[in-house]
């Protein structure tokens, strides 16, 4: 591990932070923990226990410079400002949770690391369980689930680790054996300058796996990472290309080997960008000491994809980039819905083959009707699926007298998304729903809360298919209908309501049978809500509290 002599510091006394003071306290160090908000009494609890001493309220910073010998950051905290820029200024080394986790490894673990903009965590969680069904004690950790100290003091061997950016800025000698980056999309750029930025921070990824290991890149971003002449490891790099198995890169590597006929333009230049993909002129890898100096055209990239069969179905196939070997697996009826999904277990899935899950296991836990796996909640959760719900409406006679009409039964869907923060999420939501050869399956989008500075014209081309009607909700509310106000004379934008549930009563209001009734917000959620977890498990409740009784047999 890394040698520290002193005092180390932690900022931030959250989950991680007291993980990694109560790992590194029980391996001999002398650990601080400070903390510029209030404590939760979780917190102030476990590092009692842990005989761990504390502040709350303000960082000592003084008292930091004159006796600190490392700082172990929160990701949440800037390194530009506060305790990690004076750390910085004053030469004392910063580290992540995830780096202190690193220092007190076995060295046989196996880890897989992940990140992406979105669908990092359903991968991160797909994964251990993959792995478990294949017969390894295997965890979700990191961004999900357990911290990665804590998981690593309970003695995992295996771990689905999920990065954040935020955790790869202070994360140097992590041992990958497989490092999955599956998209990038506009998200965090309060804290990076630029979409580059942002790129660069997820890159790091990719250099942290073992040479032994092997890299999956989804292509467009690999394809920006070239053109920004960032490097490659020497492990092998398998192309992710979602549904399409003659994407541009592998288009051009073939040209360059001479594989085929050229297809214009393109081919020698991304060649060109693989050779000169040596070096890093971004001084955010400065901390990294295993720099790949170059990378083997021809046996270094694979390629992998997903694309449906004739009966809806989908088959995954994944190839050496010489086409000297090739896996592919069937499945009648994937555990999860939506083509973006496919993607994400067809990572997941390649993952695990690479450390030794046998290709049964894999197959059976992303078939529907053999799959073991637990969907998290907050993603894509189907509360209801294709049940009796009952909802009470009213209407208006005489002096205004609003009158109650007998109940209405209908079976419908109801599908909780609250994770998707922002408009890109809803949009990928939006992909995984298709109204049936009848017309059945139109989605009432509730859509709404903190807005994030968005536009929702993006969400206009998905009236009708798959939307029926959108319904405004929260504090963003106003501009939802100002951006979808063409829609209303379409009976596809529903009047503003000052609340979740206030939408999700006229969503079921106007339901038909068979329709899906989705939260799928594209807005934060702090409006009215602790949280989007907070968020989701209201919208749950609600969900739960119109379903209808079931008949009692006589």
């Amino acid at each position: 591990m890394t040698h520290v002599d002193g005092p180390i510091w932690i900022a931030g006394g959250a989950r991680s932070g007291c993980a990694a003071a109560t790992l590194l306290k029980r391996h001999g160090y002398d650990v601080f923990l400070s903390d510029a908000g209030t404590l939760s009494q979780d917190s102030r609890d476990a590092l009692k226990k842990a005989r761990i001493p504390f502040e709350e309220g303000a960082h000592s910073t003084d008292r930091f410079l004159a006796e600190a010998s490392a700082l172990v950051v929160s990701p949440a905290l800037l390194l530009s400002k506060g305790l990690p820029f004076a750390a910085k200024s004053a030469g004392i080394p910063v580290f992540g949770e995830i780096e202190v986790g690193c220092w007190f490894l076995q060295g046989h673990e196996t880890i897989i690391g992940i990140t992406g903009t979105n669908g990092k965590s359903t991968t991160t969680a797909y994964t251990a369980q993959a792995l478990e069904r294949g017969g390894r004690a295997a965890v979700a950790c990191g961004n999900i689930g357990l911290p990665f100290c804590e998981a690593v003091a309970a003695g995992y061997d295996h771990f689905a680790l999920e990065l954040s950016s935020y955790q790869l800025e202070t994360t140097s000698s992590l041992p990958l054996d497989v490092g999955v980056l599956l998209n990038l999309q506009h998200d965090h750029l309060l804290r990076y300058e630029t979409m580059s930025e942002y790129l660069k921070a997820k890159w790091r990824l990719l250099l942290l796996v073992k040479d032994s290991g092997l890299c999956m890149v989804d292509e467009p971003v690999l394809e920006e990472g070239l053109a920004l002449g960032l490097s490659l490891p020497r492990a092998k790099v398998m192309v992710l290309s979602g549904g399409s198995k003659d994407g541009a890169i592998m288009r051009a590597l073939r040209n360059a080997r001479g594989g085929g006929s050229s297809s214009g333009k393109r081919a020698l230049p991304w060649a060109a960008a693989l050779e000169r993909a040596r070096t890093l002129p971004v001084s955010l890898y400065h901390d990294l000491r295993r720099l790949a100096p170059s990378v083997t055209l021809g046996t270094n990239l694979g390629h992998a994809w997903v694309e449906r069969t004739k009966q809806n179905g989908l088959r995954a196939t994944w190839t050496s980039a010489s086409g000297s070997s090739s896996r592919e697996i069937t499945v009648r009826e994937p555990v999860l819905p939506g083509f973006h999904n496919a993607t994400n277990i067809l990572a997941a899935t390649v993952a695990c083959a690479a450390v030794g899950v046998n290709a049964a296991d894999l197959a059976a836990q992303w078939d529907r009707q053999t799959s073991q796996y637990a969907h998290l909640p907050h993603r894509l959760e189907f509360v209801l699926r294709a049940e009796s719900i009952v909802t009470l409406q009213t209407r208006t006679e005489g002096q205004g007298d609003m009158v109650p009409v007998p109940a209405a039964t209908k079976r419908v869907s109801v599908v909780n998304d609250s994770k998707a923060t922002n408009v890109e999420s809803t949009l990928v939501a939006l992909r995984s729903f298709e109204r049936d050869k009848t017309g059945k399956g139109g989605v009432r989008l509730l859509v709404g809360g903190e807005p994030k500075g968005e536009s929702f014209l993006p969400l206009v081309p998905f009236h009708q298919a798959p939307v029926v009607k959108f319904y405004p909700f929260g504090k963003a509310a106003h501009l939802v209908a100002d951006d979808l106000s063409n829609l209303a004379h379409q009976n596809g934008l529903a009047p503003s309501s000052a609340t979740l549930e206030e939408a999700a009563d006229r969503a079921a209001a106007d339901a038909q049978e068979g329709d899906v009734i989705l939260l799928s917000p594209a807005c934060a959620s702090f409006d009215a809500y602790r949280n989007f977890e907070h968020r989701g498990e209201m919208f749950k409740a609600w969900a739960l509290s119109k379903r209808a009784p079931k008949a009692v047999p006589t």
